[in-house]
């Protein structure tokens, strides 16, 4: 309804992603300010902090800001704040028509700054992201993938490969996730990578179909990496010859009677 809402009022959506806050720079960066100002001065539980809000946001905006060249009380008001409350010494108002000629000359030096600003952002970030298509497939970068791997820093630095399932925006991308990850499918075109095989070495993985044993599918296990305990069950990781480690399954031990041997080579160095 919302989509269809600002198609009718001609807005153009620039839908942002999880863990990339360049779709809302300007906002990010203020957030920014404030946690590292509240991260000063709230105390160690955290538990003052919204009492700290009120100087917060009168430090921000008192604050002179490269992009503009002045500070936000400046363009909204027209004059700087004073620190503290004077004791002594008047001041005369000054005349309303000279206010908004400063104003109106400030306004126009203030969208200049910011155009300047943008532009020497997109000169600095030279980062061309790569566009994809749906069907494609892709590596996911793993840095902000939680509880995939026991030990983070020690597990894969990208998963996949996976298959684009839709194209959401430019730079905004929905991929066919495996249903047991539990988690949002978009992801920024800064996360992906393209996925490609070698002529020299063939098809990296040929995935075998199964045998029949007994008039029954069966795959081939490659070897068990990894278990954990379910409630009073050992279930067992497996890893099928030719597939993916996203394809690997958890089995209890009572479906691993063709598998005797990969069993016990994992048993084995666990005991030590």
């Amino acid at each position: 309804m919302f989509k269809e809402l600002c198609t009718k009022l001609g807005i153009k959506q620039n839908i942002s992603s999880t863990f990339h806050p360049q779709t809302d720079g300007q906002s990010e960066r203020v957030n920014q300010d404030l946690e590292l100002y509240l991260w000063i001065f709230c105390n160690h539980q955290a538990t003052d902090w919204t009492h700290h809000l009120p100087l917060a946001e009168f430090a921000h905006n008192n604050r002179y800001h490269d992009a503009i060249k002045t500070s936000l009380f400046q363009v909204l008001m027209g004059y700087q704040p004073w620190h503290n409350i004077p004791t002594v010494g008047t001041t005369d108002a000054p005349d309303i028509a000279s206010r908004l000629t400063q104003l109106a000359h400030l306004c126009t030096e203030i969208q200049s700054s910011i155009r300047l600003a943008e532009e020497t952002i997109k000169k600095c970030n030279k980062e061309k992201f790569v566009e994809y298509k749906p069907g494609q497939r892709v590596w996911l970068e793993a840095t902000n993938l939680k509880g995939l791997h026991p030990k983070a820093k020690l597990g894969p630095k990208r998963y996949g490969p996976f298959t684009i399932d839709q194209k959401l925006s430019l730079v905004v991308y929905r991929l066919k996730l495996l249903p047991k990850w539990k988690i949002h499918p978009v992801f920024h075109t800064g996360l992906l990578y393209p996925y490609s095989e070698t002529t020299m070495h063939e098809k990296n993985y040929l995935q075998p179909p199964p045998e029949l044993i007994k008039n029954q599918e069966e795959f081939e296990i490659e070897c068990i990496i990894d278990s954990k305990t379910v409630g009073k069950r050992t279930l067992y990781r497996v890893r099928w010859k030719g597939y993916l480690a996203l394809d690997d399954s958890w089995l209890p031990n009572t479906e691993l009677s063709h598998a005797k041997d990969a069993l016990a080579d994992f048993l084995q160095p666990n005991k030590e």
